[in-house]
């Protein structure tokens, strides 16, 4: 049984802590809110900020998310609460601290492949610039880190994408630019996969198997629900993307994690019949 925290207990840091839990792991998650009791799972309701102690743990996974998409709230969300939260165990150490990246690390936008051992140039826009250093940060924490590079996560109650689209709010694009998700199902699945791996690598990329152009996701959902988004034209600016990339997520197969959702299609489908 491992002692393991969770700091972010949202759309995916829920999950993960009932399935840690269930696997007889005893687990502390840190929020700002109030939140379900789940058995074996002790929930802490604090701004991460606030706490001054914290009960040794074997294992930190940090889940945080940025409040708003500025870079004052990356910083404090990606560096900022890493460093503390690490900064507050000052006997025993945690053997390993999970920290949960994002794709965007990886600037590229002419639709290459990108892996884990891909070089990084410097990421132009101000989250994957951040984002950048916050992996050197915790790279750099006396235990064994691991950068957990997510896609686009999907799921029960978050699908985005469909919900513009009904609405009309979603364009396509003038070119391919490609999309890299991940069911909440199968980031949640991984996390743990990892977490329960005796020598993991340290980073990872979770992504599904296919990414896959936006545009042809967005033919698929139109002849499932039989509704349709009209095609960029004079008068329909087409939705413009930063960055442009296929994400591959190879080391996590070779770390025998096996999906349940192999591409949105799976996992569409399955939201869709429900």
């Amino acid at each position: 049984m491992a002692k393991i925290l969770i700091v972010g207990y949202g759309y995916i840091g829920k999950p993960l802590a009932k399935l840690l839990a269930s696997n007889d792991n005893e687990v502390w998650a840190i929020s700002r809110s109030n939140a379900e009791h789940i058995e074996g799972v002790h929930h802490i309701k604090e701004d991460l900020f606030q706490i001054e102690t914290l009960p040794p743990v074997d294992a930190v996974i940090y889940l945080v998310s940025a409040d708003s998409h500025s870079e004052q709230d990356y910083v404090k969300a990606y560096v900022d609460g890493p460093k503390h939260i690490w900064s507050l165990f000052k006997d025993k150490k945690p053997y390993r601290f999970l920290f949960a990246s994002s794709t965007a690390v990886y600037p590229f936008n002419d639709g290459r492949w990108a892996d884990e051992d891909s070089e990084l140039p410097d990421a132009t826009e101000f989250n994957g610039h951040i984002l950048q250093h916050a992996e050197k940060h915790v790279l750099n924490f006396d235990c064994h880190s691991i950068c957990m590079r997510i896609g686009g996560i999907y799921g029960p109650n978050r699908h985005h994408l469909v919900n513009q689209l009904r609405e009309g709010t979603f364009h396509p694009t003038d070119h391919p630019v490609y999309s890299n998700r991940i069911h909440q199902y199968d980031c949640v699945h991984a996390i743990a996969h990892i977490m329960d791996h005796l020598a993991p690598e340290t980073i990872y990329n979770l992504v599904d198997h296919a990414p896959t152009p936006i545009n042809e996701i967005i033919a698929w959902i139109q002849a499932t629900l039989g509704f349709h988004s009209p095609i960029p034209s004079k008068t329909l600016t087409p939705k413009q993307y930063t960055t442009n990339k296929r994400v591959n997520n190879q080391k996590l197969l070779l770390l025998r994690y096996q999906f349940k959702y192999p591409s949105y299609r799976e996992g569409l489908s399955e939201i869709f019949s429900k």
